[in-house]
C-alpha cells in the first residue's frame, strides 16, 4: 500500500510560525511533525510515499531528503499553484492502482492501522474516513457516523433534519481508486465539502471507523501545546521515534531528555522536561515541569520556566497565550 502526506498548505492557523516554517516540520518535542506520519506508515509496512509540496517546499524537501534516512522512500508531488486536498488527492491518480492512505502531515497519531483496514475492506467502501468521537455541542463535529456509515458530513446528509454531529474527521481517509472518478484533476477544492459531502447526500458508500488510540492536530498553537504535553506525559508511542527513544522506558515523573551541547545551569529538574540540542539557558532557579525546550533555544533569567513549550530558536520574546500553557517561537 502507497501513502500521501498532505503536506502543501500555507499553516494558517500556525502563522506567524510558518511564515517561515511549513508546518510539516513545526516540531512536537522536538520532532518536526512529519516524521510521526512518516515513522507511523513506516511500523505498518507503508513505505512508499507521497507528499505534496507547495509552501516553503525547498525546506521540506532538504529536510526529508528521499526517505531513506527514514527506511522509506519518498515521491513528492510538487503543486505550482496549490490544489486543496481535493486536487491534491486527484494528482495520486497515476501512481496508484489500489487503495491507499491519505494523511495530514500535521498530525499525529497511534491506532491499529491492520484493524482499520480490515473494517474499510469489510464494509466494501468506496472511502473510509478515520474518526474520533465527540462529545456534544464540540465545534470540531461535523460527521455523524451510524453502524458504520457516514450519514452527515459537514451539512450535507441524506435525512431531514440533519442528524446532530457526533464525531470529528481526523484528515486520514483510506481510498478506493474507484475514487477518481469523482475527481477532477488539476484544480483546487476540498474533498469533503466539493466531493465527499456530496457523496454523503446520494448516499454512496462512504463509511467511517472511529479510530482507538490516539490522534492529535498540532495544526494550531492551542493544539501543538497540547499535543506536547499529553504526549510528554504518556510516552510511549507504539512506534520508535529515535529522537524520544531516551524517554520510552522512562514514567512522566522521571523523563528528563537533555540535547547535545546543551548548557543548563545546576538547578533542580523537575520532570517531564526535554531540552534540545545547543540549548543555553541561564539565570533560572528551576527547570520544569512540563517543559520543551527546541534546539538552539537561549534564555538568561527571569523566565518561569514550566508548562512552556519553546520552538526552535525561540529568545523568549514572541509569546502566543494558550489554555494548556505558553507557546515561544
Amino acid at each position: 500500500m502507497k501513502a500521501l502526506l498532505l503536506a502543501a498548505g500555507f499553516g494558517t492557523r500556525l502563522r506567524p510560525i510558518t511564515n517561515k516554517t511549513p508546518k510539516a516540520l513545526v516540531p512536537v518535542l522536538n520532532v518536526p511533525v512529519i516524521e510521526y506520519g512518516i515513522a507511523f506508515l513506516k511500523h505498518h509496512g507503508i513505505t512508499e510515499i507521497f507528499i505534496n509540496l507547495h509552501h516553503l517546499s525547498e525546506k521540506i524537501r532538504d529536510h526529508l531528503g528521499d526517505g531513506s534516512q527514514f527506511g522509506v522512500s519518498i515521491t513528492y508531488l510538487f503543486e505550482k499553484e496549490i490544489l486543496g486536498t481535493g486536487g491534491s488527492i486527484a494528482s495520486m491518480k497515476p501512481h496508484v492502482s489500489e487503495r491507499f492512505l491519505v494523511m495530514n502531515a500535521d498530525v499525529i497519531c497511534d491506532f491499529d492501522l491492520e484493524a482499520f483496514i480490515d473494517r474499510h475492506v469489510a464494509a466494501k467502501a468506496l472511502v473510509t474516513l478515520g474518526l474520533v468521537r465527540a462529545s456534544e455541542g464540540d465545534k470540531d463535529a461535523v460527521v455523524t457516523l451510524s453502524e458504520g456509515r457516514i450519514v452527515r458530513l459537514l451539512n450535507g446528509s441524506p435525512y431531514d433534519p440533519l442528524p446532530a454531529a457526533n464525531a470529528i474527521f481526523t484528515g486520514i481517509h483510506l481510498i478506493e481508486p474507484a475514487l477518481f472518478d469523482y475527481l477532477p484533476a488539476g484544480i483546487f477544492y476540498s474533498i469533503t465539502s466539493d466531493v465527499y459531502q456530496r457523496l454523503v447526500c446520494e448516499r454512496t458508500d462512504i463509511h467511517g471507523c472511529f479510530i482507538e488510540g490516539r490522534w492529535y492536530d498540532a495544526g494550531t498553537p492551542e493544539t501543538l501545546v497540547a499535543a506536547s504535553f499529553d504526549l510528554l506525559g504518556n510516552l510511549p508511542l507504539s512506534y520508535p521515534v529515535p529522537q524520544l527513544m531516551k524517554g520510552y522506558s522512562l514514567p512522566a515523573d522521571q523523563l528528563v531528555i537533555l540535547g547535545k551541547k546543551a548548557k543548563v545551569p545546576a538547578v533542580p529538574i523537575r520532570p517531564p522536561v526535554i531540552v534540545g540540542n545547543q540549548v543555553k539557558v541561564i539565570g533560572v532557579k528551576t527547570l520544569g515541569p512540563w517543559l520543551v525546550l527546541g534546539d538552539g533555544v537561549s534564555l538568561s533569567g527571569g523566565f518561569a520556566l514550566e508548562r512552556e513549550v519553546y520552538l526552535p530558536g525561540a529568545n523568549g520574546k514572541r509569546r502566543i497565550e494558550t489554555t494548556a500553557g505558553v507557546l515561544y517561537y
